[in-house]
């Protein structure tokens, strides 16, 4: 959820999440926005997540003091949401230490890096794929997005090829049939 989290942040910077499930193989996330996301918004989103998944970055885990963490530039956390102190934060491919070692460097722009309780994996990797199969309004100014990940969205990707050949051969048929025929063109001339 951490780099879809960062993902969406990156294609809509007011996107602020308001709730998330996270199970196996889908997650749900709630976040503000003004609309709907576009087609594009929606690729763009699959795109940097499934690129930080391919890339498998490490993810790390260290739990700060509440005001050195809170320092850290670009550090995302849930609106109205009490934190502990010492607070766990997150860190997807750079390590915590290192963000706490200079807290205004440029770090959070680049990846993930938020105040999280929940349980996480140890490298992007294990996340397999990540297909958004969703996108709708539940309250004024909050969406929600549903998406697959691991073997179900791998399942989703083979079916998506399927299809797209399917219509890619069903256009050629098409072409086809509606190519005109030189030698009938030719008979009416």
């Amino acid at each position: 959820s951490c780099i879809r989290n960062f993902a969406f942040r990156s294609v809509r910077g007011e996107a602020d999440q308001r709730g998330s499930l996270v199970a196996l193989d889908r997650l749900r996330f709630d976040f503000t926005a003004k609309g709907a996301m576009s087609t594009q918004e929606i690729k763009k989103a699959e795109e940097i997540v499934n690129g930080m998944i391919q890339e498998a970055k490490v993810v790390y885990a260290k739990d700060c003091p509440l005001a050195a963490a809170k320092a850290i530039q670009g550090l995302r956390a849930v609106f109205d949401e009490t934190y502990p102190d010492p607070v766990r934060v997150v860190s997807i491919g750079i390590p915590v230490e290192d963000m706490l070692n200079d807290p205004s460097s440029a770090a959070g722009a680049v990846t993930s890096v938020e105040f999280c309780g929940g349980t996480h994996l140890q490298n992007s990797s294990h996340a397999g794929h990540f297909v958004i199969v969703s996108e709708e309004a539940i309250a004024k100014g909050i969406r929600r997005i549903v998406a697959i990940t691991g073997a179900e969205a791998q399942k989703a990707l083979r079916k998506s090829e399927g299809l797209n050949k399917q219509l890619a051969d069903l256009e050629t048929k098409v072409k086809i049939q509606t190519t005109p025929n030189k030698d009938v063109q030719h008979e009416i001339a």
